[in-house]
């Protein structure tokens, strides 16, 4: 005996989804003044519209150019759903992130950091000082310190700004980026945000959505 089967729910065209997250990234690379995007589609046979949206940034030396790779499922996400408004914001963070260079000041204390853990770990080895290794001590911690602080501002900066562009062009950018900390906030424990934390400066999900807030008050204050 043949049993009926349930044909399975349509799902939307991978090709008009992928046009969208085009026209998308088109608008906010010209918004952001960066010289051409490439997005490329993840491969994989199984696709589950359930997983969870993935974007990464990659740049490179052969053309200008900055690659976004899209993680498939994105194609069969409805973008009314919190995947769809995480999508949104991963697209919006990572192009603005690309657009937005890092200071100095960043650039300084990434450089720095490496040569001072070498130098405090020469200087354990060969018995140095207990007053030199100290220093090195303190000035490992406030390069960490700094880092973090540059990093957070700018990640800050770059939610907001992302978010903002998001609602220029008709979405509701602080739930993309909301729904982008909340998709961020289930794939990584606390244990490995810290850890990002101390080892790349990057803020934690509650630091980012507290500065996410803290803007949004600021700006209401400005505009009262």
């Amino acid at each position: 005996m043949t049993l009926p089967t349930t044909p399975a729910a349509p799902q939307p065209a991978p090709e008009a989804a992928l046009a969208d997250l085009a026209r998308l990234a088109l608008q906010l690379g010209t918004a952001t003044g960066l010289p051409a995007i490439t997005l490329a589609v993840s491969p994989g046979v199984d696709v589950d519209p359930d997983v969870d949206p993935l974007v990464g940034v990659q740049e490179t030396d052969c053309h200008p150019a900055t690659v976004l790779h899209v993680d498939q499922a994105l194609l069969y996400a409805d973008p009314d759903s919190p995947a769809g408004r995480a999508a949104a914001g991963a697209l919006a963070h990572e192009i603005v992130c690309a657009a937005t260079p890092f200071t100095r000041v960043g650039v300084w204390l990434d450089r720095a950091l490496p040569v001072l853990i070498v130098a405090l770990a020469a200087g354990l080895g060969l018995a140095w000082p207990a007053w030199l290794a100290g220093l090195l001590v303190a000035l490992v911690g406030l390069t960490l310190l700094g880092r973090a602080v540059v990093v957070g501002a700018r990640e800050a900066f770059v939610d907001d700004v992302a978010a903002n562009r998001l609602t220029t062009f008709g979405l509701d950018g602080d739930a993309c980026i909301t729904a982008m900390f909340d998709q961020h906030a289930a794939t990584t424990t606390r244990a490995e945000q810290l850890l990002d934390l101390v080892q790349y400066g990057t803020p934690t999900i509650t630091m980012r959505r507290r500065a996410l807030s803290h803007a949004r008050t600021q700006a209401g204050q400005s505009a009262a």
